[in-house]
């Protein structure tokens, strides 16, 4: 007779509950070697923005926030297949900016802080271009290409929160005039965000209003770019994304698959 078998207890259950963090630590790693990750992208992108306007032109945050941004746009140029030319430029650019965060940082330094907006500036504006590059090669339009258009939509804005801070750091006198009490100064990383967005979806609350010719026509320059984005490409988007979800549940439904079944795998895809 053979003996019975001993069950192993530090075998992992069969249910494969053991094995959901590795699965998940995987999946990660796919998602940021693989291209067209744009949801990825784009949550990035949101917690960057959220962060930046809870910090200040110096501190760790500062260095922190550099560092975010730079990540994340790293992550938006790996995933739209940018140029190898483009994507070393921006890994020194990124090497640059957070060594002179630490300087800014620890000296308070106002040319340091300008040159990583500037630097900022530019990694922001070669993304978008990157990422629109990769957009227009889509065969279809997907989940992930409309969420690459929302992406860059808030680059854009983004980018001009750069180029504000640069603009007002490089100026004699204040960048921003507040509205009732006629105050005048520079403002802080969060007042150029607000700004922006503000500016961006024409909003127009007004409390900040830039005192300069330039901060005034870089301004109207972004709300006219805004708008024509939102109703060119975002809307093109969009159309032609709720078109193929069309096209793709017609076919499937013709082809005996259940409606909400169509729904799940055009969403995914």
């Amino acid at each position: 007779m053979s003996a019975p078998k001993v069950q192993n207890r530090s075998a992992r259950p069969p249910d494969g509950s053991g094995r959901g963090f590795a699965a998940t630590t995987r999946h990660v790693i796919d998602v940021l070697r693989g291209q067209d990750s744009y949801s990825l992208v784009l949550l990035m992108t949101v917690v960057t923005i959220a962060f930046l306007a809870g910090t200040s032109d110096s501190g760790w945050e500062w260095i922190v926030g550099i560092a975010l941004l730079c990540g994340t746009l790293l992550v938006a140029l790996h995933t739209s297949d940018a140029r190898p030319r483009t994507f070393r430029f921006a890994v020194g650019m990124t090497v640059l900016a957070i060594a002179l965060a630490v300087v800014a940082s620890s000296t308070e330094g106002r040319p340091a802080t300008t040159t990583v907006a500037a630097i900022g500036a530019v990694l922001v504006l070669l993304t978008p271009i990157a990422m629109l590059r990769r957009v227009a090669r889509h065969p279809v339009v997907s989940l992930q290409t409309v969420l690459a258009g929302i992406s860059i939509y808030l680059l854009v804005g983004l980018f001009f929160s750069f180029v504000f801070m640069v603009v007002a750091r490089s100026s004699v006198g204040g960048f921003f005039e507040t509205t009732g009490s006629g105050a005048v100064g520079d403002g802080t990383t969060a007042d150029y965000l607000f700004f922006s967005f503000v500016t961006l979806t024409t909003l127009g609350y007004g409390n900040l209003v830039p005192t300069g010719d330039l901060g005034r026509m870089l301004a109207v320059l972004e709300a006219l770019l805004g708008q024509i984005y939102l109703v060119t490409v975002v809307a093109l988007l969009v159309g032609g994304f709720a078109g193929e979800f069309q096209a793709r549940r017609i076919a499937r439904v013709g082809s005996g698959e259940d409606a909400a079944d169509v729904g799940m795998k055009s969403v995914q895809e």
